[in-house]
C-alpha cells in the first residue's frame, strides 16, 4: 500500500520560495502573459538582469494565463506586474515595467527602501 502525498499547489509552491529565499537575496516575481507585447519586452530583458545581479536577487516569472489563480491571489490587475520581494515581504510593485533600466531602478528604489528602515 503506498501513500500519496498531496502535490503542493502553484501557491503553497511560491510561498515556499519567497519565504525561503536566502536573506540578502531580493526576489523579483513578474507576472506576464504571453499576449501582451510589453510583457514580451520585458521577457526579452529577464536573462540579461538575472545573469547580471545573480548575486543579489531570484527572478521567478509566471504565466498568469497558465496560473490565473496566482494573479488572482497577488491582485495583478495589469501586466506585466514586478514585484520585489526580501525575506518573504512586498517591497515594491510596479506595473507596466519593460526595459533594463526599469529593472535596474526598481532594485535601487528597493534596496534603499529596505536601508532606510535598517540603516
Amino acid at each position: 500500500m503506498s501513500v500519496s502525498q498531496p502535490q503542493p499547489t502553484p501557491s503553497d509552491a511560491l510561498h515556499h520560495i519567497l519565504q525561503s529565499a536566502a536573506g540578502h537575496k531580493w526576489v523579483f516575481l513578474v507576472f506576464s502573459g504571453h499576449d501582451c507585447p510589453v510583457c514580451d519586452r520585458l521577457r526579452q530583458q529577464l536573462p540579461w538582469f538575472a545573469d547580471t545581479y545573480r548575486q543579489q536577487l531570484d527572478l521567478l516569472l509566471v504565466d498568469i494565463r497558465k496560473h490565473p489563480s496566482l494573479a488572482t491571489e497577488y491582485a495583478i490587475i495589469g501586466i506585466p506586474t514586478v514585484m520585489v520581494y526580501r525575506q518573504g515581504m512586498p517591497v515594491l510593485v510596479q506595473t507596466g515595467v519593460d526595459s533594463r533600466n526599469e529593472l535596474k531602478k526598481m532594485l535601487k528604489t528597493a534596496t534603499d527602501r529596505v536601508n532606510s528602515l535598517h540603516p
